[in-house]
């Protein structure tokens, strides 16, 4: 079970390099916190793949009385520490609108939940289903918010100058479990070139007409370009 249990009163617990377990606290100044370590290490990965200022929680537990209050499912995923409702800055302090927050988590390979809320804050959730939803809101979920919004994906890290095989590790990898991700697989962009990243490859090159041999050449770094691949 990655949700543990924290009393603040006791004094704040660090969870990640940028999230204490009062980041998530809720608004009703309940001294329990829950929190899905699951959801951190998201956050994080979020806000260093974006290369944020902030992640503001705006909403991160909500304990069952306040949740009846506010009128809440019995059902959220924030009564059970597994979502957070947040607005991200750059680098500048500026606010990063709604539309790139959600596309950069498709990047991330987010399997989770994901919903537009406003122009500047969004959903996000680690409840184990992938539902995505745009402004329209409920309705049909949608499968990539990258052609949602039409736009590219952010890619923040370096195209690889030599190809990328089983076995390499480092930013050509993070480029290339990015580059996947955006076109509809998902890989955890840890930088190590395993299994997950192999099979999501070979699937792809062999969607794309390509010789589906696992190695990440000219060829196939052209046609994951071809996609619509931007940086920063």
């Amino acid at each position: 079970m990655s949700v543990s249990e924290y009393d603040i009163s006791l004094g704040d617990v660090r969870l990640s390099r940028h999230f204490c377990a009062s980041d998530l606290a809720c608004r009703d100044e309940s001294s329990l916190v829950l929190a899905d370590l699951r959801l951190i290490r998201l956050l994080e990965s979020l806000w260093n793949f974006m290369k944020c200022s902030s992640v503001c929680v705006l909403t991160g537990y909500v304990t069952p009385s306040y949740g009846k209050r506010l009128g809440m499912s019995e059902n959220s995923p924030h009564l059970e520490g597994m979502a957070a409702d947040i607005l991200c800055r750059g680098a500048d302090g500026g606010i990063i609108p709604a539309k790139y927050v959600l596309c950069s988590l498709e990047g991330l390979g987010h399997s989770g939940g994901a919903a537009y809320i406003s122009p500047e804050s969004v959903h996000v959730d680690v409840d184990g289903l992938k539902l995505w939803f745009g402004e329209s809101g409920g309705g049909k979920p949608l499968r990539s918010f990258r052609r949602y919004y039409k736009m590219p994906l952010v890619m923040p890290y370096e195209e690889p100058s030599s190809r990328v095989c089983p076995g390499s590790c480092g930013e050509g990898v993070l480029w290339l479990q990015t580059a996947l991700n955006q076109c509809g697989f998902s890989v955890i962009p840890d930088g190590r070139f395993g299994e997950k990243t192999l099979a999501a490859l070979t699937g792809f090159q062999e969607r794309a007409g390509l010789v589906p041999d696992g190695i990440a050449g000219v060829r196939t770094r052209a046609a994951l370009c071809a996609d619509g691949i931007s940086r920063f």
